[in-house]
């Protein structure tokens, strides 16, 4: 028994659900947003601060770029909303293990994208940066805490039987 570990274990067991719940932000807020801006086709009034000027205008000046950007935004958002799920279904561990592999893949595009000049330390790094750190603390939780479903005792014991 360890004392540390124990206590640990019971901070991540109160406070894993707000996790899943505070991973919604950063994709839940900007994906929409930059899917309505992509749709209209309008610099956003903060572009400066993320990417290049370079970035901004030839995204709005090619169709493609501005499709596979709303593909990829759309997605994210899909990817905030399933942690929404997870806040209030904690027994998704599939789900958590595939949104944490999407989490990696991301951090490593934002940083190659930014090692490129495509866009700004503030995606580029700390954006990479925040996605790892959502792994991180994922797996911890998946380590410290129970996530394996109930047995369903209406259904014979047995879960979806």
């Amino acid at each position: 028994y360890n004392p540390s570990v124990a206590g640990l274990r019971s901070i991540m067991a109160r406070q894993g659900g707000a996790l899943y719940a505070l991973a919604f932000l950063p994709w839940g807020v900007l994906g929409p947003l930059n899917v309505i801006k992509l749709l209209l086709n309008k610099v956003s009034p903060m572009a400066h601060f993320w990417v290049p000027k370079e970035t901004e205008q030839c995204q709005a000046a090619c169709g493609i770029a501005r499709m596979w950007a709303t593909l990829f935004w759309s997605i994210q958002f899909v990817w905030a909303i399933a942690f929404v799920y997870v806040h209030f279904n904690r027994d998704q561990v599939g789900l958590i293990y595939f949104g944490m592999a999407s989490k990696i893949v991301v951090g490593a595009l934002l940083l190659k994208a930014y090692v490129a000049g495509v866009v700004l330390w503030p995606i580029g790094l700390a954006g990479a940066g925040c996605e790892w750190l959502f792994v991180l603390l994922f797996a911890l939780d998946l380590h410290m805490c129970d996530h394996t479903p109930k047995p369903n005792p209406g259904k014979g014991g047995k879960r979806g039987a």
